[in-house]
């Protein structure tokens, strides 16, 4: 019998701020990734943005807490997950996400992004050079 393979492998962008939520005594991080696709319309092609919903838990979930922020641009492995559960007023909700095994920040970390763009130089004015009043030799 063949086994089953589920993994996944995503790079894209923090749509939101992650939200990280304590479940018990597990911490886990809540990150909403946006990718980009693209489809063919006609005879061009055109970008369509996807979403996920990806989780993580534990000591990872707290450190990439105070890493992550919307926008950044993120590596993740994991494995799909589906998951049932019931409403307050009795309803039944459903969700695909992926469980992250490993995320990678994919960009400066904020902090020395912001030190890097303090200290750059700026470029040297511009100055016009007067044109030449002697007639051209040529």
């Amino acid at each position: 019998m063949a086994a089953d393979i589920n993994a996944v492998t995503l790079v894209g962008r923090c749509a939101r701020a992650p939200e990280l939520k304590a479940a018990g005594s597990t911490s886990v991080l809540r990150i909403r990734l946006a990718f980009t696709t693209q489809r063919k319309v006609g005879d061009t092609w055109e970008d369509e943005s996807n979403y996920v919903d990806v989780v993580t838990f534990g000591r990872r979930a707290e450190a990439l807490s105070s890493l992550l922020d919307k926008g950044d641009r993120i590596g993740i492995t994991g494995r799909l997950s589906w998951r049932e559960w019931e409403t307050q007023d009795g309803g039944k909700r459903q969700a695909l996400e992926v469980v992250a095994a490993d995320v990678q920040l994919l960009g400066a970390p904020r902090q020395q992004a912001a030190q890097e763009d303090a200290h750059q130089v700026a470029p040297a004015p511009v100055h016009p050079v007067p044109a030449a009043t002697d007639d051209i030799p040529f």
